[in-house]
């Protein structure tokens, strides 16, 4: 029992070898782009002679769900039939096959690769009766570009104290291409980077730059194919500070100059005759062109314009407001007419009755005055008549602190 499964593993063994075996050598293929692929199918039937043997290659899609793309089929009949070759038309023109059947070799050969081939190709053998075994294999093919030449370039200002960056790139290359940066001193001389300046992807910083910085920079833009170079010269410059104008009493030789022109008498510009000529030209130019250009457009304009304006819209304010005003007007002086003759009613009643009654009030007192006046006689008389004949029944007034005599 313990030999059974080596027994086994010996028939399987025995029944491969036997049986069709279909083997690519490489597993991925790279070339350069626009070259040629050379794809080698190499495959053992089981019988050395076999009624037809199919041999086709077909290329994997980008995306999985979609069918394989064709490229050509080969057929192969014993004599006297020959064997036939069906190429696709998409490849009609870069695609063919060399197969050799006794020596089990079918070579693809595909030209001017671009990067749309960037594919896995599968080889597929079919021997009628002779389906047990490997009847495909595939192969990766990687269509590689060369670096595009680099362009490299400066980011920020190269003055002194400045953070600048020095940049480098290739707009194509498959794989990606790697870079690298040189640095070489104004003598040519090779030299390390200063300590604080950082590489990646193809960007060089630099830091804090001044005149030791300055010089010849390298960059190196490579991949599988080949290689590709910039260079540029950086030149770190002192800083641009603005200009500070010392103080001083004098005045600016502009100013002066300013006023010396000023100064010029209108005597000594009329005395120029090209200034005068080129002063009466002007005059003359100004004049036509001036003038053809009012006469022309403005009094146009002015004449259509403010004509119709003046006669459509001024006559119909004028006649709408200057009648509603002097009807506004008539109808206020009426009214102050009325207000008028009311206050003089009322002024006639206010002012005459009082004056009736002062005059009144003032003739009454008058004329008592003028009697008490008339007649003053009566009052002296009578008071004399009191002092010459005094009453004798009456006895003599003595005031009370008279002393008595002794």
């Amino acid at each position: 029992m313990a030999s059974f499964p080596f027994v086994f593993a010996s028939f399987a063994l025995i029944h491969l070898a036997s049986s069709l075996n279909v083997d690519i050598p490489l597993p991925l293929y790279e070339l350069a782009r626009g070259g040629n692929a050379v794809l080698p199918c190499n495959f053992k039937p089981q019988k050395p002679d076999n009624p037809s043997i199919t041999i086709s290659w077909v290329a994997h899609p980008d995306n999985p769900d979609d069918s394989d793309i064709e490229i050509l089929t080969y057929y192969y009949f014993p004599a006297p039939s020959p064997p036939t070759l069906d190429i696709m038309n998409d490849f009609e023109k870069r695609a063919s096959l060399e197969v050799d059947i006794p020596k089990g070799s079918a070579v693809l050969t595909l030209k001017a690769l671009t990067s749309r081939d960037n594919r896995t190709f599968q080889c597929e053998v079919k021997i009628p009766g002779d389906g047990q075994g490997k009847t495909s294999d595939t192969t990766k093919v990687v269509v590689l570009v060369a670096p595009s030449k680099p362009i490299c370039g400066i980011q920020g200002k190269a003055e002194y104290y400045q953070n600048i960056n020095l940049t480098c790139r290739s707009e194509e290359g498959t794989p990606p291409p790697t870079y690298q940066w040189k640095s070489y001193d104004v003598t040519n001389t090779p030299r390390p980077f200063p300590l604080k300046a950082t590489e990646a992807n193809g960007v060089l910083s630099l830091y804090n730059i001044s005149a030791e910085t300055s010089g010849y920079y390298i960059c190196t833009s490579a991949n599988k194919l080949r290689t590709e170079s910039c260079n540029l010269t950086l030149s770190v410059m002192p800083c641009k500070y603005p200009e500070h104008e010392e103080y001083t009493d004098k005045e600016p030789e502009g100013v002066e100059l300013h006023q010396e022109r000023r100064l010029e008498s209108k005597a000594d510009k009329r005395d120029d005759p090209e200034r005068v000529d080129r002063l009466s030209d002007y005059d003359d130019r100004r004049s036509d062109r001036y003038d053809d250009r009012r006469s022309d457009r403005y009094d146009d304009r002015r004449s259509d314009r403010y004509d119709d304006r003046r006669n459509d819209r001024y006559d119909d304010r004028r006649n709408d407001r200057y009648d509603d005003r002097r009807s506004d007007y008539d109808d206020r002086r009426s009214d102050y007419d009325d207000r008028r003759s009311d206050f003089d009613d009322r002024r006639n009643d206010r002012y005459n009755e009082p004056r009736d009654s002062y005059d009144d009030r003032r003739r009454d007192r008058y004329d008592d005055r003028r009697d008490r006046y008339d007649h003053p006689d009566d009052r002296y008389d009578d008071r004399r008549d009191r002092y010459d004949h005094p009453d004798d029944s009456r006895p003599p007034t003595v005031p009370a602190n008279k002393p008595t005599r002794n």
